[in-house]
């Protein structure tokens, strides 16, 4: 008798701490997901909703409506944009994230991350307006500045989608030569694979204008005491676009 109180006390305790567990991770839901300060609307919603649209392009066949809608905001975006882009996640959330009960409890997931879901879309932002804004495009470049931290790798990841248009901006984290050799690495690597996809994919321009940068990137083989890993991926980006310039080194 005293042994069936006893599993039944603490079946109710259980479910008391299952209880309060959710109150609490549904009140740091709501806080997460509390409207954003000052986003920006277009046709009855607002940015974050027409990139979740967007991002969802597999999905959601309003993705072109959605793309329109977000060059329409334009840079009246940028700051909700970099705020979201600059997101990163406590370490409690990193632990909590592989849990197995959010299979069961997806919309409460979606509360507690909606910060991560916005970077996410914040990035799909940058992507859609970089190509035509000089000021969304320079921003992103100075949030990849931030490397090894995660907003920066979401911006150079952004850089990345981005294709002939961000070659600019990898070019100058290329050249840069007190950028950390692991960022300068990964910018050579991304520029050689853009330049080989139109092997296959032909880009407008992108043989006369963005061979520009050949110059500047022969000029960095010069580097006095350069990372070796940098001359390695600066020699093969050049083998792919220049392989000319290479008879002299």
């Amino acid at each position: 008798m005293e042994q069936e109180k006893t599993i039944r006390g603490r079946g109710r305790r259980r479910r008391v701490l299952i209880v309060l567990a959710a109150c609490v991770l549904l009140g740091i839901g709501v806080v997460a997901f509390w409207p954003s300060d000052n986003e920006p609307k277009y046709n009855g919603k607002t940015l974050s909703q027409w990139l979740e649209i967007s991002r969802s392009r597999r999905y959601d066949d309003r993705w072109p409506q959605a793309e329109d809608a977000v060059r329409h905001i334009g840079t009246n975006g940028l700051p909700w944009l970099t705020k979201r882009m600059n997101y990163d996640r406590p370490p409690w959330q990193d632990k909590t994230a592989q849990w197995k009960v959010w299979r069961i409890l997806w919309p409460l997931y979606r509360l507690v991350y909606n910060r991560e879901f916005e970077s996410i879309w914040a990035m799909e932002g940058f992507r859609i307006l970089a190509p035509t804004s000089p000021q969304v495009s320079g921003e992103l470049a100075r949030l990849v500045d931030g490397w090894p931290k995660r907003p920066s790798q979401r911006a150079l990841f952004t850089v990345f989608d981005l294709g002939p248009a961000g070659l600019p901006i990898l070019f100058n984290i290329a050249t840069n030569r007190t950028a950390l050799a692991p960022l300068r690495c990964a910018a050579l690597e991304r520029i050689e694979s853009v330049f080989s996809s139109q092997r296959t994919y032909t880009a407008p321009n992108l043989a006369t204008n963005d061979r520009a940068i050949v110059p500047g990137l022969v000029q960095c083989l010069d580097e006095r005491d350069s990372d070796p890993t940098v001359r390695a991926a600066l020699t093969n980006a050049l083998q792919i676009i220049a392989p000319e310039v290479l008879k002299d080194f």
